[in-house]
């Protein structure tokens, strides 16, 4: 229950604004739309917000000044700069994935060096996938063989 005020109302919504309390300047932070730039405008302890802003016309930027130097030394020196720590970068990055690089280069050679045996085969009429396994099954042969022919000479024979 609400207690009357001075004019003997009770403050029931009767239509008339007199008995509201007025809302302070902080908290009309723009409440409408408005038309103007993207800023919200809001009165900080009574000031307008024109007296905060240089330009109170976004589209104005003012006069443009003088186009920049690209043969500076400060630009050569930031692209250098730049350059020396991509180039540091990529080192970096380089160092930890060697091992893996070192195995796609060294199957790009494999699979460079034996495709003409699958074209020999495929030109015989033979399909890739058949001629692909084919090559395959002869280079694991071909290891298989010389690891053991090689096993005999590196094992230590017994002494007499």
């Amino acid at each position: 229950m609400t207690e009357p005020d001075e004019s003997g109302t009770t403050g029931a919504d009767d239509g008339s604004a007199g008995d509201q309390l007025a809302p302070e300047p902080a908290a009309t932070a723009a409440a409408t739309p408005s038309s103007g730039p993207a800023t919200v405008a809001v009165a900080v302890e009574g000031v307008p917000l024109d007296d905060y802003l240089h330009d109170s016309d976004a589209d104005d930027l003012g006069m443009p000044g003088q186009p920049f130097n690209i043969t500076s030394p400060f630009l050569w020196a930031i692209k250098v700069g730049f350059g020396l720590a991509l180039a540091w970068w990529l080192f970096a990055r380089l160092e930890q994935i060697g091992s893996v690089l070192l195995l796609i280069v060294v199957s790009l050679f494999i699979a460079v060096g034996l495709n003409p045996m699958v074209e020999k085969l495929m030109r015989r009429g033979l399909k890739r996938p058949w001629a692909v396994l084919i090559v395959i099954i002869g280079v694991a042969m071909s290891i298989l063989a010389v690891t053991v022919g090689a096993l005999p000479r590196a094992t230590p024979s017994p002494p007499p």
